[in-house]
């Protein structure tokens, strides 16, 4: 099967066509008004963090990946040491690909849902045949941006909105979990880097 993304409508997540994580997540982001809060350190270990720095044709700059992300889970933990790392793991056409929908979300600072079709392959070499929902959200912090990313396989069974299993899939918000990603530290290393590059 050929390789390809496709949009879809953002309100499908609360429709049912999102895992109750995304649910979770979309809502904080509209309450906040895309504005990062210490709210969003709950969702860290299942998010990819970029910088908020657009790339055409190309991923952002890849500043962490949480410890339960889903492309960890698939492709193991080469591409995730630093921005760097990523460019030479993941193919040139893979990351334009799926690079339209970052810079979308940054340029436009919109939320994008979509689908992403890939065969790729993980740190061992073997086959991969990736298909998964992706939930990209632009947030800031004071003038700095970065990009908060989810995705979840396609065929997850989604829990249906009002049941009362929906809960159960909820982000556990208890504070205390010493491994996760942390969004702040994230921001703090793009944010020296960045004044390095400049001064």
């Amino acid at each position: 099967m050929t390789d390809y993304t496709q949009r879809l409508p953002v309100e499908h997540i609360d429709e049912g066509g999102a895992d109750a994580f995304a649910q979770d997540f979309f809502s904080l982001w509209r309450r906040t008004e895309g504005c990062l809060t210490e709210e969003y350190e709950n969702f860290a270990p299942r998010l990819v963090i970029f910088d908020g720095v657009p790339n055409v044709n190309d991923s952002p700059d890849l500043l962490e990946c949480g410890f339960d992300a889903l492309p960890l889970k698939l492709l193991g933990s080469t591409w995730t040491e630093d921005a760097e790392h990523l460019r030479q793991f993941l193919p040139p056409d893979y990351r334009a690909m799926i690079g339209q929908a970052y810079y979308d979300a940054i340029t436009q600072r919109r939320p994008v849902f979509d689908i992403v079709k890939a065969d790729m392959r993980n740190d061992a070499g073997d086959p991969v045949d990736a298909l998964y929902h992706r939930l990209i959200l632009p947030c800031r912090e004071s003038d700095f941006e970065i990009v908060l990313s989810y995705s979840f396989e396609v065929g997850t069974p989604h829990p249906v909105l009002g049941a009362s299993s929906a809960s159960e899939n909820r982000v556990d918000c208890r504070p205390g979990r010493q491994d996760r990603a942390s969004l702040f530290r994230a921001v703090a290393a793009a944010t020296q880097r960045r004044s390095c590059h400049t001064g």
